[in-house]
């Protein structure tokens, strides 16, 4: 449980890495141009890497590493935001996946076989998309998992393997990451999104002396453990994630228009499918508000603005 402390404690400011420039995890098998799956393959080898890492730090350099970043994450505008805000990504992905087994059930064409006897090609197509989705859950889920363990400094050496046995090793933190009432996880994020335009605020205002103290101390952290290269560059590939699950959900809606047999989905289904869609474009937009406030960190003047994201 030591190791867990530190990891939380280390991810309270880690994001303000990325001000100074400081490279952030890629993996040795992959870079900042690889597909995003293949970030986010990368990058939770480097979570089960570091954990493995940060059970066997000495006693001295975890307490040395916490205290130096106790003194400044009360300063960090991100940092102490990032643990509530990774459980609800984790929250939601497990929610769309929860939400998903109810979208396909005997009456549905891709189901029932109706669609594969009918249009093979129309069917393979779907098949092919759905799984695209499935993986992409799963990778996103348990990239989000890592990140919410570390920021939140729970459930450390028991972080699920799948979205099925999310929140069922141990009674943390991290357990609210598990499937959520759609609606309730909704509000959640849309507090958390007000609060992200706080957190850009004390960015933009915060004191060139305060900034500097802050990326200091972190880069110091930094010598210790990869922890302070993981979180940020998980922040990046989880939003680069969603991006790439919104362009999907481009394509899913496409194959349906194009797909007669289609036209006979449910209506539960349909609504299903679109609290889900709505579910999802809420964190990407959480998400884009965490990296927007990277960016307004970044300045060395204390006074960026943010910019219109590429989500609009």
């Amino acid at each position: 449980m030591k190791s867990i402390t530190t990891i939380s404690t280390v991810a309270l400011a880690v994001v303000a890495l990325l001000a100074l420039g400081i490279p952030t995890f890629a993996g040795e098998t992959c870079n900042d141009s690889c597909p995003v799956a293949e970030k986010v393959t990368s990058l939770v080898a480097g979570w089960k890497a570091e954990m493995t890492s940060m059970k066997a730090m000495p006693e001295a350099t975890r307490t040395e590493v916490s205290k130096r970043l106790s003194a400044t994450k009360d300063q960090c505008p991100l940092g102490s935001r990032l643990g509530s805000t990774m459980t609800a990504v984790q929250s939601a992905l497990a929610t769309t996946v929860a939400l998903s087994k109810s979208l396909c059930t005997d009456d549905c064409p891709m189901q029932n076989g109706t669609l594969a006897a009918s249009d093979p090609e129309a069917y393979r197509k779907g098949k092919a998309l759905l799984e695209r989705r499935a993986r992409a859950f799963e990778g996103l889920h348990q990239l989000a998992t890592y990140t919410a363990t570390a920021c939140n400094g729970c459930c450390a050496e028991a972080v699920p393997t799948s979205i099925a046995k999310a929140g069922e090793d141990c009674e943390s933190p991290c357990a609210t990451g598990q499937a959520a009432c759609p609606i309730r996880l909704a509000s959640k994020i849309g507090e958390l999104k007000a609060d992200w335009t706080i957190a850009r605020r004390e960015a933009a205002n915060l004191a060139q002396a305060d900034r500097q103290a802050i990326f200091t101390s972190i880069a110091s952290i930094g010598e210790h453990t990869k922890v302070v290269e993981l979180v940020p560059a998980s922040v990046i590939a989880l939003t680069e994630g969603f991006d790439a699950l919104h362009a999907l959900d481009t394509e899913m809606k496409a194959w349906v228009a194009a797909t007669p047999a289609l036209a006979n989905i449910p209506a539960e289904a349909r609504m299903t499918h679109r609290m889900q869609g709505a579910l999802l474009e809420e964190v990407r937009g959480l998400l884009h508000d965490v990296t927007d406030t990277m960016h307004v960190m970044r300045s060395e003047s204390g006074a960026s603005q943010r910019t219109a994201s590429a989500r609009r």
